[in-house]
């Protein structure tokens, strides 16, 4: 016989923000580790000194902070880079974007 404890309401909510802390720590220390890499590359490829990558880091901080929150910021970065530019990437799929920041905002509220 296996035994089964229920959890309560507060322990509930308490291992779901756990959950949501611990998915935005791992995606934190993935984008740290990208960000790693085009630095390497930026400096080992290209050029770029310390100031300059520190001056981009700088920049995507704030180009980040002012575009929290911002609906139409992946449409206007994809008709830039994919449409202006013509670069090889996926346009992003809205209605997943805004389903998922949606569920995000919720649980944010948990």
């Amino acid at each position: 016989m296996k035994a089964r404890r229920v959890l309560s309401k507060e322990e509930q909510k308490a291992c779901k923000r756990f959950i949501i802390e611990e998915v935005n720590r791992n995606k934190n220390e993935e984008m740290t580790r990208f960000l790693k890499i085009i630095c390497f590359l930026l400096n080992n490829q290209f050029g770029f000194g310390k100031g300059r990558i520190e001056k981009l880091i700088d920049c995507l901080t704030t180009f980040m902070d002012e575009n929290k929150g911002n609906e139409i910021f992946w449409d206007k970065l994809d008709e830039h880079l994919i449409d202006k530019m013509g670069l090889p990437f996926k346009c992003e799929d809205y209605e997943e974007c805004e389903s998922f920041m949606k569920e995000n905002n919720r649980k944010k509220n948990i």
